[in-house]
């Protein structure tokens, strides 16, 4: 009985090494991950969203993996990915942007920001002309994004284990 107690034992401290292996492969690359967000994301008027990138929640549970990677900022998202063409932004959305970039104010600086979303309403941002995607409509990475490249780097580390 000892033998087979001992073995048990020593197969359930190679399960837990494994899983505590498997979580620090998974902070690490999504930590890359977070980064590269941080990099690509624009600075804007309040740099919240290239600060807001955090992960989170890392844990293996009933066999399956979470682990949480989000942004505090308001509308984040879409702020990453960058406006289409089609309707044009409030212009009082972008004061605050065109008063930090181009030190505007008063009646000057309302006027550029309607022009800047008058241009934008008609053929989007920079960022949505170049279709930066970082996450299909379903929720899953695009290809080729961050949490894309994150997981395939993960996926390479485990075959190596």
């Amino acid at each position: 009985m000892s033998i087979e107690f001992q073995s048990d034992f020593k197969v359930d401290v190679e399960i837990e090494k494994l899983k505590s292996q498997l979580i620090d492969i998974v902070d690490d690359e999504f930590l890359k991950a977070v980064a590269d967000l941080e990099r690509n994301s624009p600075i804007g008027a309040t740099g919240e969203l290239k600060r807001g990138w955090d992960i989170s929640g890392t844990s293996l549970q009933s066999g399956e993996l979470v682990c949480l990677v989000s942004n505090s900022a308001n509308k984040a998202l879409n702020r990453l990915e960058g406006r289409k063409p089609g309707r044009q932004p409030p212009s009082s959305a972008l004061e605050k942007w065109v008063s930090f970039r181009l030190k505007l104010s008063g009646k000057e600086l309302k006027s550029v920001a309607f022009l800047i979303a008058r241009k934008i309403g008609k053929e989007g941002t920079e960022r949505s002309k170049r279709n930066f995607k970082e996450f299909l409509a379903d929720g899953t990475p695009a290809k080729n994004s961050a949490v894309d490249r994150a997981i395939t780097r993960i996926q390479k580390r485990l075959d190596k284990i």
